[in-house]
């Protein structure tokens, strides 16, 4: 086995470490939920009012609060996942374009896409 075997074996064991880690959290997380809905199945609770004071027909401004911050947090899980993505891709490309031409200047772009600060428009 060559030392860039070894390297890529190691990296690979790590990202599935990684993903074992990620994917474990998530499915703890949704344990606990399935362990509080069954303690809280047929029983009278507080839990009932909290939901019923949300949804109600007569408050009519807690809902689109709730939407709004559900919105707000997949729209910033989706920035996050498309630098993340960027960033990756981004190693690649400039591997290839390294190989196509070595004496190849960068463009001065971060690694996740975003304009570079000297770029900026400032009115």
């Amino acid at each position: 086995m060559t030392e860039r075997e070894r390297v890529l074996l190691v990296a690979r064991i790590f990202d599935l470490l990684k993903d074992v880690l990620r994917y474990g959290f998530y499915a703890w997380i949704v344990w606990g939920v399935v362990l509080s809905m069954r303690e809280l199945a047929g029983k009278s609770t507080d839990a009932r009012f909290v939901f019923e004071y949300f949804f109600s027909r007569e408050n009519d401004y807690a809902l689109p609060w709730v939407l709004a911050t559900v919105a707000t947090i997949w729209a910033l899980l989706e920035r996050r996942f498309r630098y993340q993505k960027t960033e990756q891709l981004t190693a690649r490309t400039k591997e290839l374009e390294q190989r196509l031409d070595p004496s190849r200047s960068s463009s001065g772009l971060a690694t996740t896409g975003v304009t570079h600060p000297r770029d900026k428009w400032v009115p």
